[in-house]
């Protein structure tokens, strides 16, 4: 059984769902944020960075990183079609989690954590991050013309991961006008049998 940790409005919310995508057995650990539990000794012991997602595998031995999760459990249950179910498909997918993975979360995080990037200029690293995130839905919306879902026509984890990462960005209603591409696959990602189940419990401030 895999245990994930997990946190309302984390990283550990793509993981969560992936684990259900592949009906894998696991439970559920919450750990709060605000008290800084993931701050503690013993959680450090998990998770060194005092990060989620963090999951403790059937063996034992504990995974971090949610591109991470995402691949181990691809592997594990290939025929869940996690990552997309042909080579077209996952390559897809396989580029669009890595573009949002290495590449727009860090955008995010500096935004929201512009302090541990500047120490006299955090509104300008708010400023550039805001812009190099909007740069990065226009990639994304542009991608998206013809197609369905990111990787063409089927519902992958990228998907899921998408959602998360507009879920995070500083203007989600300037978001949802200005990209409709990005909009149609949002209400059809959230609304999809893979992830409404768990999407309030996760967001709960983005019910409509």
């Amino acid at each position: 059984m895999y245990t994930l940790y997990w946190a309302e409005s984390s990283g550990s919310f793509v993981t969560q769902i992936a684990l259900r995508w592949v009906d894998a057995p696991h439970q559920i650990t919450s750990v709060d944020l605000e008290s800084g539990e993931h701050q503690t000794d013993e959680f450090f012991q998990l998770n060194p960075a005092g990060q989620l997602p963090t999951m403790v595998l059937p063996d034992g031995s504990i995974l971090t990183e949610t591109l991470a999760t995402i691949l181990h459990l691809d592997m594990a249950y290939p025929d869940a079609g996690l990552i997309g179910k042909d080579a077209g498909e996952k390559s897809s997918a396989y580029r669009w989690l890595a573009f949002l993975a290495t590449r727009t979360y860090g955008h995010i995080l500096r935004y929201y954590y512009s302090d541990r990037f500047s120490r006299n200029d955090m509104e300008g690293v708010q400023q550039l991050s805001a812009a190099a995130i909007d740069e990065d839905f226009k990639i994304i919306e542009t991608a998206l013309d013809g197609q369905t879902t990111l990787s063409g026509s089927s519902l992958t984890i990228a998907d899921v991961y998408l959602v998360m990462i507009a879920a995070w960005s500083p203007s989600l209603d300037k978001l949802m006008e200005s990209s409709p591409n990005v909009a149609r696959l949002w209400n059809q990602t959230i609304e999809s049998n893979a992830v409404a189940a768990v999407w309030a419990e996760n967001f709960p401030e983005l019910q409509t």
